[in-house]
This record gives C-alpha cells, structure tokens and sequence, in this order.
C-alpha cells in the first residue's frame, strides 16, 4: 500500500494477534483484535476497554532536525499535564529518557480523539482510511521521523492516573510509553457528549533520529 507520504509497507500477520510491518514497518496491537475490527461477541464494556498501539518508521530521505522543547505543554489541559508527569516519571524509573511535548504531535493526537467521538469509530485510521503517520505529516511533523500512536476510549478514563494505568497494564502500549528511542510525546483528550464511549484519549510519539 503506498501513502501519500510516498512511503510504502509490507508485513505479515502475526499469530499472537499484532500485525507487524517491517521495512517502512509498524507493529500494531489491539487487544481484541488486528485494527479493533467489531467481532459478533464484542459487548460495549469489553470493546471499551480496547487500546491500540502502532509503531512506525518514517520513510527515507532528508534528516529531521533536531527536536527541541517548544513550550506546547503549557497549552495542556490539567489532565494531559498530568499524563506528562507521570509517563515522564515512569521512563525515568525505568532508565529511559523524559519525553518532550511537541505542538505538531499534540494537535494530531488532539484531532483524533475528537474526530473518533465526534464520528463514533475507534481506530488508528480515520473512516477515510488516513493512517497515524499521515496526520502527523499533515501538522508539519518530520516526515522521516519514527512515530508511534497509543488510543483508548471509555466512560471511565476522564483522568491520566486511569488512562495511563490501563496502557501499561497492556505490554504493547507499555512498549510504546518506554520506547528508548522516542524523543517527543503528543498528549490529545477529549470529551464528547452522546458518544459511544465519552472519553477519548491519543498519544502520538516521535523519533526524529529513526534511520
């Protein structure tokens, strides 16, 4: 499949239930199922507990400049500020470097949890099919950076403290949170009134040194 990005992939599915993509790769993990494609025996608090993980290489070429702290973070709701704290916290515990907020990344992350509220889908792509990686391209993101993207959606992850427990109760979103290559964070929450699941919640990662 070729994006609009220029970039192409190629994989095979995984028997433990990830897809994995290796050259221009990406794993993707859901807990119940490649995509969180809606089986017959989904129940609405089973599928709203479904989180979703994507890792990616960014597509050849020119080098990314360097990441820099771009004081988005001030621009962060109480809860996303918090989300900071403590996935900043858990890598440190873990031997891993702070993560940065970066504005392009937030805007992306802070899109999509609104666009699957306000549309009632959950999923790394749009209906449309637009992939993570073409969104963050699209806020003027480092095409060539590596990327990564973590979702979830239910009534009862208003706060960080739940959102941030639920991904690292899950191996692969808790690999993207300690990912040592990741440099830069996007922190995206949103709240949408008569939505399927209420709260929604993004984090897209960024590794502009991925070659």
């Amino acid at each position: 499949m070729t994006y609009d990005d220029g970039s192409d992939e190629r994989g095979q599915d995984d028997p433990e239930g990830t897809l994995s993509r290796r050259g221009f790769g990406r794993i993707v993990a859901g807990v119940l199922g490649v995509l969180g494609v809606h089986t017959a025996l989904d129940s609405p608090s089973v599928a709203a507990k479904r989180k979703k993980r994507r890792k990616g290489k960014g597509k050849n070429g020119n080098a990314c400049p360097p990441g820099r702290d771009d004081g988005s973070s001030a621009s962060l709701d109480p809860e996303e500020q918090a989300f900071l704290g403590l996935i900043n916290e858990y890598r440190v515990a873990n031997g891993r470097k702070r993560l940065t907020h970066n504005a392009q990344l937030g805007a992306a992350a802070q899109a999509h949890s609104l666009d699957m509220g306000t549309r009632n889908y959950y999923d790394h792509n749009s209906p449309e099919g637009v992939t993570p990686r073409q969104r963050i391209s699209r806020q003027g993101y480092c095409a060539q950076a590596g990327w990564g993207e973590n979702i979830n959606a239910d009534h009862d992850i208003e706060t960080a403290a739940a959102t941030f427990q639920e991904w690292k109760d899950s191996p692969p979103h808790n690999k993207n949170m300690l990912d040592p290559d990741f440099e830069e964070i996007g922190i995206g929450r949103a709240f949408v009134a008569g939505s399927e699941w209420s709260w929604y919640w993004t984090t897209n990662f960024g590794d502009r040194d991925w070659n």
